[in-house]
């Protein structure tokens, strides 16, 4: 009593007794908010502490007191309610000190989300998890681009676009990890994941079979220490293999049909695109066979612009094959707070795991 006298008095000598009263009269509403917190009763905890923001809107303690609010609503299963709590704190007192931890368990709740299962009423779907959790990130990306969490967040709204089926999407968000993250413990996790968004795509767009494979490279020659980089190889040589059989396919196609110079255009492109294959070997015995029955003009492919021309159309018209069984990524946890996707076979069984734990982030 004597220490709280003595700082009245020296409170009101210097700011007067309106200020100091009322700085009183706020900290004992935070402390009765704080001790029923502390009792386990979360409910009139909760009611407290928004109670104390509505009369106390310019108290220090109002950051602290918002952040109450979504810590009583998190343990309490509300994500959505919770998620908006920490959203309004970040929004409402930008300067907290407790932003880095709102903006963590953001990520959490986002997380959370993300791994639950869709909602709905009498069996009919209402909304998927990822199309719940998909602004949560993005909202998350607007609060803090460049805080740490961003590339954490970058890569989970891929997969919430992976899972909802906007493949063109997904491949931006992963992509976008890559440009503005390229030091990020992330950006490995994303280049992989190029790779095997294009290669569960049921496609018949031989070009995306071309990027998935560029993808996979790209992961081996920038990343050889990864765990993956074995996993990326095999998916890489399996690729390879789909591709070659598709174009020699192809040829064979135009070649029984008696189209020699389309033949011609796919062989070519066996032979250029993947030397020193068996295939590769063939096409070019094939094509030394046609020349000799009907001379070079009749089958020539490269060389002028109409046929070049030709060429590319027929490369968009592909049919691919279907793709041989591959195993997805090697399960692994991300640093911080995301996981990588479990190996799967089936897109829609594609679901990142659930969230670790992290004690470099602050969630008590």
């Amino acid at each position: 009593m004597l220490r709280q006298f003595i700082y009245l008095v020296f409170c009101i000598a210097l700011a007067g007794a309106g200020t100091c009263f009322a700085s009183d009269a706020a900290q004992r509403d935070f402390d009765r908010a704080q001790s029923l917190m502390s009792e386990g009763k979360s409910e009139p905890a909760l009611n407290a502490f928004r109670s104390f923001i509505k009369k106390h809107p310019a108290s220090p303690k109002a950051a602290e007191a918002q952040f109450r609010v979504a810590e009583i609503l998190d343990s309490q299963g509300s994500l959505q309610r919770a998620f908006d709590a920490y959203q309004k704190l970040i929004t409402a007192y930008p300067d907290t000190p407790q932003f880095e931890r709102a903006v963590a368990q953001q990520i959490v709740i986002a997380n959370k989300v993300l791994n639950s299962r869709s909602t709905g009423i009498l069996g009919i779907e209402l909304s998927s998890a990822a199309e719940r959790a998909q602004p949560m990130y993005e909202t998350i990306l607007t609060n803090a681009p460049q805080s740490k969490y961003a590339p954490i967040s970058q890569f989970n709204l891929g997969l919430a676009h992976e899972r909802q089926g906007n493949f063109e999407k997904a491949r931006q968000a992963y992509q976008a990890v890559i440009d503005l993250y390229p030091k990020s413990t992330v950006a490995p996790n994303a280049q992989y994941q190029l790779g095997y968004l294009y290669m569960r795509r049921p496609t018949t767009d031989a070009s995306e079979l071309r990027q998935s494979r560029e993808a996979f490279e790209d992961f081996i020659l920038d990343f050889p220490e990864s765990e993956k980089a074995g996993q990326a190889r095999t998916n890489f040589d399996k690729l390879t293999a789909a591709s070659v059989n598709d174009l020699f396919s192809i040829a064979r196609f135009y070649d029984k049909s008696k189209k020699y110079r389309a033949a011609a255009i796919y062989y070519g492109n066996v032979i250029e695109q993947y030397p020193g294959t068996d295939a590769a070997k063939k096409a070019r015995k094939r094509i030394e066979e046609l020349q000799g029955d009907l001379g070079d003009d009749a089958i020539r492919f490269g060389g002028n612009p109409e046929a070049a021309a030709a060429r590319r159309k027929l490369e968009t018209q592909v049919q691919t094959t279907a793709l041989p069984d591959y195993v997805g990524p090697n399960k692994e946890d991300f640093p911080d707070l995301v996981p990588l996707p479990a190996p799967r076979t089936e897109t829609r069984n594609i679901q990142p795991l659930a969230p670790s734990d992290d004690s470099t982030l602050p969630i008590q």
